[in-house]
This record gives C-alpha cells, structure tokens and sequence, in this order.
C-alpha cells in the first residue's frame, strides 16, 4: 500500500470518500493498486461494509485523485528514501526553488539577444511568484583591485583580453550600474539577492544553507550564462545532493556553441532535469491553482 505499513491502515485513511466520487482513473495511472484485497486477505483483515467498498475503489482506481496523499506516495522509493524521476515530482513550492543567475545590467548589456533572454527568464520568475516558490537571485561583484587576488586577477586579464595586471579594472563593482539586476526582474522583499565572485552560486554565499534551512531539494536555474556559471551551479548543487533543473531556452550564453556543449555535458551526467520556459512555468503555477 502507498506509504502504509498494513492494508488496514490504507481501507481505513480512505474511509471517508465513496467509490462514486469519481468516474473513472485519471489517464496517468494504467493500472490499479493491484493485489488489495489479497493483502487484506494475507494480513486476516476483515472486507466488511466500509472497507470492502473502499478496497473495491482502489482495485479499480477510481479514488485517486481524491485521496489527500502526499509526495512522499508518488515517488520511487528504495531503503526509505524518496527518489523523484520526473520533473512533476521535484516541481513542489516547499521542496524546490527558482534560482535566477546573474541577470545584471552590465552582463546582459555585453549580448544581442539579452533582451529575448530577460523576456523568457520574467516569465519563469513570475510563474514561480504564482506558485509560492521561494525564488533567490545571484550576483557576480568585482572586489575592489587592492583586494584581487591571484585567482580573480587571472580571470579578469583573461576576460579583458589582457596580459598585464595593472590594467585589469573590476568591470561589477558593489552598488555599480552594471552590478544591479536588470528592472524587469526587480527582487521582491521576499526574495533573496546573494553576491558570488566565483561562478558557482553556492560557493562563498549563503545559498546552501538558505535551502537546506527550507528543506529545499530541487532548484530551478535560468539566466545567464550557461557556459560560465550555469553549468558550474548545477554541478556544484547536484554534487551537494539537490536536483538540478535547467530552463535551457531561459538561459542565455555568451558563446552559443560552448553553452550547447554545457547543456550536453549536464544531460549526460544525468544528475539534472533540463526542461523549457513553456513546461516549467506551467508546473510552477500549477500548485497555486491546485491548493
């Protein structure tokens, strides 16, 4: 039975619906719950009045959808723990987050298409906002030159096509225009903004800890760019135990051919859903419109 130690407990949870409150079973379950009333016969569970009916409704899945059940009844589960393998079952407002990566006006000013970009990753977030999910935003900060080291010095000749330290300047400084999330994405008082100078969002912020104090397994990512920091973000989460999920077609790049290798890199692994901006919004709305 789903989730419960006896048959007994299953006939009894579901007392207090009818077999006729439903027509028939929804198209996603191809067969009943098989075997009820043999494990009711197994455990000498009696199948008088109430209980024969509502074994009767199981066997013919005609209940499902009123049963009040929860997610943990809806996923693989292997030693008592839960392994969702679709992108329905990690879609929860209190299980997953929207993470949108670095949509600041100094990056997205560098691509053509950056207003397309800002247009799918809106959509995204507003569906989130719908939903109820908890949504936080990334930022990359150039420190100050005098507080650059090697590594970040590094980067920044290699970004700025030069070879002589001295004529690096810290292209996303704090409270810089260029620093700022771009206006259609303005964080509401409930979001979250972390500020990153590596490409992983979890590395140096407060994001890990954020999600695990919210019990979050799974983040939605979408932004910019997919080759710098998209994919370092979903490595670097996946290897802290979350569920990656990628909006590829919300997530912009600054080299198009180096992002699609990103994404086939990330598919291969397989730690992570890739998904579109079309399906994701319509999973984030869904729990708002079902509550």
């Amino acid at each position: 039975m789903p989730g419960h130690a006896s048959v007994a407990i299953t006939l009894d949870k579901y007392s207090h619906v009818l077999p006729d409150m439903q027509g028939g079973p929804p198209p996603r379950w191809t067969t009943p719950f098989p075997g009820v009333a043999g494990k009711a016969a197994e455990e000498k569970v009696p199948l008088d009045g109430r209980r024969a009916r509502i074994a009767e409704a199981l066997l013919e899945c005609r209940l499902w959808n009123a049963f009040p059940y929860t997610e943990e009844e809806i996923v693989e589960v292997a030693h008592g723990l839960n392994i969702p393998r679709t992108l329905e079952e990690v879609c929860r407002p209190r299980r997953m987050a929207l993470l949108v990566y670095d949509m600041q006006v100094g990056i997205l000013s560098q691509l053509p298409y950056g207003p397309e970009i800002t247009q799918k990753v809106r959509g995204v977030l507003q569906a989130a906002r719908e939903g109820g999910f908890p949504v936080f935003f990334s930022r990359h900060m150039s420190l100050p030159k005098e507080l650059m080291g090697a590594f970040q010095l590094r980067q920044a000749m290699a970004w700025q096509r030069t070879d002589r330290p001295e004529k690096v300047e810290p292209w996303f400084p704090r409270d810089s225009a260029q620093f700022q999330i771009v206006p259609e994405l303005e964080p509401l008082p409930s979001e979250a903004v972390s500020d990153k100078i590596a490409m992983s969002s979890f590395e140096g912020t407060f994001l890990n800890m954020a999600l695990r104090d919210l019990g979050i397994v799974s983040f939605a990512i979408c932004g910019v760019a997919t080759e710098i920091g998209i994919e370092p973000t979903v490595r670097h989460g996946a290897d802290l135990g979350y569920v990656p999920v990628v909006v590829t077609d919300a997530c912009g790049a600054g080299n198009e051919e180096a992002a699609r290798h990103s994404l086939e890199l990330v598919g291969y692994a397989g730690d992570a859903f890739l998904t579109d901006s079309a399906t994701i919004s319509a999973l984030l709305r869904k729990p708002a419109a079902t509550v």
